[in-house]
């Protein structure tokens, strides 16, 4: 299950990484996604469980769906 503990900010890079079998992975230098990381696909529908609920609120919020799950 990934949980906030997965997740560790980066001072130097200024934004948050994922912490996954004990390494990081971290955006690039210009901020981008890291088209090179290759995740499970079960790793990122746990990503999606995770952050579901937390989008569902942004949609509500905006009043539009926004399309991130």
């Amino acid at each position: 299950m990934i949980t906030r503990e997965n997740f560790s900010y980066n001072s130097s890079k200024e934004f948050y990484c994922l912490r996954e079998s004990g390494s990081m992975r971290c955006l690039t230098q210009k901020g981008h996604r890291n088209r090179e990381a290759n995740f499970d696909q079960g790793f990122i529908e746990q990503l999606r469980r995770l952050f579901r609920p937390f989008n569902q609120d942004v949609y509500r919020m905006v009043g539009k769906d926004l399309g991130w799950d």
